[in-house]
């Protein structure tokens, strides 16, 4: 498939979507339609993982959004929002888990936002390539304690 530079504007599009969705399946939440058509999507997704078919499920779920009461605005917010939040939580090594088991982040354990950051710190500081893989073996070491 040919990519090109692409000038999507998510706001603008969900205010095409809405329009379009409340004329073709009318007003009202439709939980159970949408929440069905996504059940109905991932089954193909897991039959054929590279198919397109994942944007159907986004294109459900941003539908689900608006008919919940979310202004295009307030999805694009949560959206950033959301990603921020994961960006800054723990997660245990993915090394840990086989490519079927879900990883969730880490419950619990409240990590300093800059970790990452003190490491690198440290890292340009002292100049040891020790020094840091000290620091992430203790992070690693804690977090394989919380499974326990």
């Amino acid at each position: 498939m040919k990519t090109k530079q692409s000038k999507f504007d998510l706001i603008t599009h969900l205010k095409r979507q809405a329009a379009f969705s409340l004329k073709v399946f009318g007003p009202g939440p439709r939980i159970k339609g949408i929440t069905d058509h996504i059940r109905k999507e991932l089954t193909e997704v897991e039959a054929e993982p590279t198919s397109l078919e994942w944007i159907d499920i986004v294109i459900l779920a941003l539908d689900g959004a608006w008919r919940a009461g979310y202004t295009p605005e307030e999805i694009a917010d949560a959206i950033e929002a959301k990603q921020t939040k994961n960006e800054n939580r723990s997660w245990p090594d993915w090394h840990d888990y086989k490519q079927d088991q879900p990883i969730e982040h880490i419950r619990g354990i409240k990590w300093p936002k800059n970790l990452f950051a003190t490491t690198q710190l440290i890292w340009n500081m002292a100049s040891y390539p020790t020094t840091v893989y000290v620091l992430n073996l203790q992070c690693s070491v804690i977090m394989k304690l919380e499974k326990l």
